[in-house]
């Protein structure tokens, strides 16, 4: 399997684990007043990948406080790293991030939030100690990563021409219109973007076909994938969708054997045997439907809580050491 496909499963991974990780003590709530322009519509057009995190529901989630606790576990330089981020995040709502990691260039990446920021926020991500200054709006940042607060209910974050770009959309210097790639549509409500605690849409392009590598698996993408996608809740359990949408019926079962032969080599995993997780894997469900190959899995309250008290021990266990 290629390397690009090696990162996507942990991409995905990482995606969820931040957004549970974090979900701020003190965020602002429902309160936000509304905005001009929706998260969304500060992406550039030809955004490829997005995902959105309602972290206004997961604080409510009766899980926050285990995954918080998770976080703080960690190492202190761990910690360290994402201390600024996280005094952010407590003051957010929603999250919206865009990025396009292919195509040979440095990863185009924004991520627009919506809470309640002042402008002392800029000072919370260390690292970030030079200024700038985008007609009125202030920045901090280093090299090519800034951060803007253009108003109380927005937060910018991204390399410094996607910061640019943002402002622009919100200023009404030119139309925010979202990601308009083909297929981007169809995509999002599969993938019921923005109504779900987290979601995720991601748009096979040109530049992801080429860095695809030589395997079977990766040829049936590249010359069938369409779009990739999910969702998870974390109310009562957990539950999760995915999908993978092809333009030709015969691409699905490829999919659906490729990953029936990865659940069954990740049951022997040995992190995931340590976490208790096999019995999650047994229990998600492959749905091959026509040109769509979706994948659904239900965790009860239960196991979500043995599953975070075992990761629990573990981070405490490689902290020790």
């Amino acid at each position: 399997m290629s390397r690009t496909l090696r990162s996507a499963s942990p991409l995905l991974l990482l995606s969820v684990l931040v957004g549970l990780a974090s979900c701020g003590r003190s965020g602002a709530g429902t309160a936000t007043a509304p905005a001009a322009m929706p998260l969304l519509h500060l992406l550039h057009p030809n955004t490829p990948i997005v995902a959105h995190y309602d972290f206004d529901g997961l604080r409510r989630s009766p899980y926050y406080d285990s995954m918080r606790e998770l976080v703080d576990a960690g190492t202190q330089g761990q910690r360290e790293q994402v201390e600024g981020f996280f005094r952010v995040l407590d003051h957010t709502d929603h999250v919206v991030v865009g990025f396009e990691p292919f195509g040979g260039g440095p990863d185009e990446t924004l991520v627009a939030m919506r809470g309640a920021f002042e402008p002392r926020h800029l000072e919370a991500i260390s690292g970030f100690h030079e200024a700038a200054t985008y007609r009125t709006h202030e920045l901090r940042g280093s090299g090519s990563d800034w951060m803007s607060v253009p108003t109380a209910d927005t937060a910018l974050l991204g390399q410094l021409q996607e910061v640019h770009d943002a402002l622009d959309r919100l200023d009404g210097v030119f139309p925010g219109t979202g990601p308009t790639r083909p297929g981007f549509a169809e995509a999002a409500a599969l993938a019921q973007l923005g109504e779900r605690d987290c979601s995720m849409v991601w748009v096979f392009t040109d530049e992801m076909r080429a860095e695809l590598g030589q395997g079977h698996v990766e040829h049936v993408l590249h010359e069938n994938g369409v779009s990739a996608g999910g969702w998870f809740s974390l109310r009562d359990g957990l539950q999760l969708e995915a999908f993978i949408t092809t333009n030709e019926a015969a691409a699905v079962p490829v999919l659906a054997h490729a990953l029936r032969e990865a659940l069954t080599e990740a049951e022997e995993n040995p992190v995931l045997v340590a976490l208790g997780a096999t019995t999650v894997l047994q229990q998600v469900t492959l749905h091959e439907e026509d040109t769509t190959f979706r994948v659904t899995l239900s965790v009860t309250d239960a196991q979500v809580r043995e599953l975070l008290a075992n990761a629990l021990r573990l981070v405490q266990s490689a902290s020790v050491d």
